[in-house]
């Protein structure tokens, strides 16, 4: 099988454990800040294990026979990236955008129209820990669509299959809209609420009626925007996360607890923008955006 050339943007939580899985000196590691010294590690089953890619920084010549460049990066980062990359990506390479929210559909889509752009949703259990490394708490799923069809992808698609393969429940969908959609609504009620009470994902359980407001509210967005859902599945499914998920901390709590920024103008802000534009009330998103921005505030200054 042709060994086809992976980029992969920084080495967070995610670009780390996929880098893990593809395990291959055909996987290039692209860095806005300088090379690292010695090679990165991630905890695997107990297991320490050293990252195995070419360690690059982002330039013309070094994203040229690329064919695939995934961007495991917070949302908040896209408008600097994108910069960077209208000057530099081929046409041919194309992308696969693993983040939260869904402000990245339209920062990607309407920046880099000619480009092939997929988008993933992981459920994997990731987290960076009191030493700096990632570790893996627990497989989750891999879900991976196409959102926007440009130039020369074949190269791309044999890309993408080799990351499914490689992830134990790694999968293709023909149809990833509705599974943006649905994990956005996992996310508006877990991260917020986590992030305001500051506890793992299982105890929002005790806020089960307020759990229950946030999902009416974003599901209220969804009719109007003529997404096709179940109430009774959608509604269902943040519950399973909560669940399954029990033990973990949210990736917006570990960001207030890191004092970075947060990804819920990816999150909430689009939901109470589209809300206002359909005059749909959502107080309690509204009543969450606020108190996260003026919690992110203190801790950021």
């Amino acid at each position: 099988m042709t060994n086809h050339s992976i980029g992969i943007i920084g080495l967070g939580c995610i670009g780390s454990y996929i880098c893990h899985l593809l395990d291959n000196d055909s996987t290039h590691v692209y860095t806005r800040d300088g090379i690292p010294r010695h090679s990165p590690d991630i905890i695997v089953d107990n297991q320490t294990t050293p990252l195995r890619a070419q360690i690059k920084q982002i330039s013309a010549l070094t994203l040229q026979a690329i064919d695939l460049l995934i961007i495991p990066v917070k949302s908040y980062q896209n408008a600097a990236l994108i910069a960077q990359l209208k000057h530099t990506l081929p046409d041919s390479t194309a992308m696969l955008i693993l983040q939260n929210g869904i402000a990245g559909l339209d920062d990607f889509c309407l920046a880099l129209p000619d480009h092939t752009i997929y988008w993933g949703i992981s459920t994997d259990g990731l987290f960076r820990n009191t030493d700096g490394y990632v570790e893996l708490a627990g497989n989750g799923h891999l879900l991976i669509g196409n959102i926007q069809r440009g130039k020369n992808a074949v190269n791309g698609e044999h890309a993408i299959q080799k990351i499914i393969s490689q992830h134990p429940h790694g999968q293709w969908t023909k149809n990833i809209r509705p599974n943006i959609y649905k994990k956005l609504l996992v996310n508006s009620v877990i991260n917020p609420l986590t992030f305001i009470y500051e506890c793992k994902n299982g105890e929002l359980i005790t806020y089960h009626d307020t759990c229950t407001q946030i999902i009416q509210e974003v599901l209220n967005v969804f009719r109007c925007e003529n997404i096709d859902f179940s109430d009774a599945e959608w509604s269902q499914a943040v519950y399973d996360v909560i669940t399954t998920t029990a033990e973990n901390t949210s990736s917006m709590l570990q960001d207030k607890l890191s004092k970075k920024p947060t990804e819920i103008d990816a999150i909430l802000r689009p939901l109470i923008k589209k809300a206002a534009l359909y005059e749909v009330e959502t107080p309690i998103m509204q009543q969450l955006y606020i108190r996260i921005k003026q919690q992110e505030a203190t801790y950021l200054t």
